[in-house]
């Protein structure tokens, strides 16, 4: 990225002042932008559950949009976002009733990923702002 030393110096200050969440990665989305993109998405999921009569449903993606779908799904805040951490590569995840924060079946043992160990940008000086509220008021709705 040292074509992009502006934007990383910005992504850095909006981190460090604003929190992880909200940042923009140098020419990509924000951890914010990614769970409104899956966020518009489930009143879909929802629509064929409902009129087909589905009964389980298989989600294959890259690990922070399914960080933010169960963060939305379940109704989660985004200090929960910054505290969970990343499943590892091909790992399967249950979220049902028994499970309702999710269970991982593969591998065995719950195994998850630091933060450091996936994203490329990591400022271990960054504290998580208060956010719930300023969350629920910007786009989360009841689903």
């Amino acid at each position: 990225y040292k074509n992009y030393k502006n934007e990383l110096n910005h992504y850095e200050k909006c981190s460090h002042f604003g929190g992880r969440f909200y940042a923009r990665v140098p020419m990509g989305e924000s951890r914010f932008d990614v769970c409104h993109r899956v966020y518009s998405t489930l009143p879909e999921i929802f629509a064929d559950l409902k009129s087909h009569r589905v009964e389980h449903v298989v989600i294959v993606s890259h690990s922070v949009p399914l960080r933010a779908f169960q963060m939305m799904y379940l109704g989660g805040t985004p200090e929960w976002f910054e505290e969970s951490k990343s499943p590892v590569h091909c790992s399967i995840k249950v979220i049902n009733e028994t499970y309702p924060k999710g269970h991982y079946i593969w591998p065995e043992k719950d195994q998850e990923l630091s933060d450091d160990e996936t994203l490329l940008f990591t400022d271990p000086d960054s504290q998580t702002t208060d956010t719930t509220q300023q969350m629920r008021e910007g786009f989360i709705e009841e689903v």
